[in-house]
Parts: C-alpha cells; structure tokens; sequence
C-alpha cells in the first residue's frame, strides 16, 4: 500500500525585514506584497 503524504495549508505570514507578507506553497516562499499596519492584520 502506498504512503501518501497529507495536504498541508498554506501559511501566511510575515517576513519581518522587508514587512511583507509571505505564503509558503509546496515548499516555496511567494512574496504577496506589503502589508497593512499590524492594527489592521490578520496576522499575529
């Protein structure tokens, strides 16, 4: 029986020094652009 490997969700995040947000989607990072200020963010 083969092994599968399970979907994961994509996470969405902050990269810090450039404050853009991130998502990291099989295994690579896409950067999305700035992001609002952090009141505003769904970010945590």
């Amino acid at each position: 029986m083969p092994t599968t490997v399970p979907r994961r969700i994509p996470r969405y995040r902050r990269y810090k020094p450039t404050g853009q947000a991130v998502v990291t989607l099989g295994g690579r990072d896409f950067y999305l652009g700035t992001l609002p200020p952090a009141g505003g963010s769904m970010i945590s």
